[in-house]
């Protein structure tokens, strides 16, 4: 079951579905500063009705009160939509928006995992990783993808592009002879799109690259001077921004879920297992699944391919409790959860499941 990535997407910070994740998953670093044993799996919606507007639902049971969380999440939000460039006049108001909170506590059988090591959720997660690229050890395409997206982000912020705006994404293709890079990038009104094409390639894609790419920004029909929320409403976990979107994601997504999940802690995982594992055998690639099931700390199936073929496996049994690996990445530290809320979880060396060496 191994893949070839080919294609790889990487959204810019500011990207709605991104803001959205960004905000869920600071509210989980909040509630571990100050209860560590929280337990946690909320969505974000942004968007704009007549007005700007947040959308928090689902779940949460914490010695936190409703009451100070929500006042701690506008503040939240404000700050991370004015560092993120969003002001009244491109896509989000950092001001004048409303906080619709509908959050309920979680059901007895998911409290019991609070102060245990049990898993709080049954799902099966995906780690991978590859030898195209040696430091990171991920696809060329999502390494691509990612770096564009960051410049992008970059000289929105220092002014070397004036006209850019903060929304916007990126796609790159890498297949047999096609090498392109896809940019979709939010700009302000009555920009021609050609000059802004050749700015970025200038300022972003030559100097990352090279030549050598099909380069295309924006659609030749559609200005794209609209854009956040007021132009398309965002959903957290709607972009993984882990693996490019291009394997399996199995319906669970890290943002906004405490440490007891396994979209977090398992997912974690099998992303270092897979550096692990590409590491000792020396293969091509590496693909990890791991599943649990509630209230089991240890996995219920382990699957790692490799390719080519090697002698097997290396993990030690224990190392997959899910206490664990809570405690060897320290996940209820929510100065741990603050770097992975700036982060794509994934390429990220700072990051203990990250760590090569």
């Amino acid at each position: 079951m191994l893949f070839r990535i080919y294609s790889a997407e990487s959204p810019r910070r500011a990207h709605p579905d991104r803001f959205a994740s960004t905000i869920v998953e600071g509210i989980v670093s909040d509630l571990l500063r100050r209860d560590p044993y929280s337990l946690a799996d909320i969505h974000a919606t942004v968007g704009h009705n007549g007005s700007d507007y947040v959308h928090i639902s689902g779940n949460i049971s914490s010695d936190v009160s409703v009451e100070e969380l929500r006042e701690t999440t506008y503040e939240w939000i404000r700050d991370l939509a004015r560092r993120l460039g969003y002001n009244n006049q491109n896509g989000f108001d950092p001001v004048n928006f409303s906080l619709e909170w509908r959050v309920a506590p979680q059901s007895q059988a998911l409290q019991t995992n609070g102060k245990r090591t049990a898993v709080g959720d049954s799902r099966t997660v995906a780690g991978y990783a590859c030898n195209e690229t040696v430091d990171l050890l991920l696809p060329k395409a999502v390494v691509v993808a990612q770096k564009i997206s960051d410049a992008l982000d970059k000289v929105y912020t220092d002014g070397t592009i004036p006209y850019l705006g903060p929304d916007g994404k990126v796609q790159v293709t890498y297949r047999g002879g096609k090498k392109i890079i896809t940019i979709h990038a939010q700009h302000k009104p009555n920009i021609n799109r050609s000059v802004l094409e050749k700015q970025i390639i200038e300022h972003i894609v030559e100097p990352i690259v090279g030549n050598g790419f099909e380069v295309k920004v924006n659609s030749p029909v559609a200005p794209f001077a609209e854009g956040g929320p007021r132009a398309d409403a965002g959903e957290s976990n709607e972009k993984l921004c882990a693996y490019g979107e291009a394997i399996p994601r199995y319906g669970g997504i890290f943002w906004g879920k405490d440490p007891t999940k396994p979209e977090v802690f398992a997912f974690l995982k099998a992303r270092q297992l897979a550096v692990r594992n590409l590491i000792i055998s020396g293969a091509d690639r590496c693909y990890v699944e791991l599943a649990y099931s509630i209230g089991n700390p240890h996995p219920d199936d382990i699957l790692i391919d490799t390719e080519p073929s090697t002698n097997g496996a290396h993990y030690e049994d224990d190392e997959l409790l899910a206490g664990n690996i809570i405690k060897e990445f320290n996940l209820r530290d929510p100065e741990v959860f603050s770097k992975i809320t700036a982060s794509r979880l994934i390429g990220e060396l700072s990051l203990p499941w990250e760590k090569i060496a």
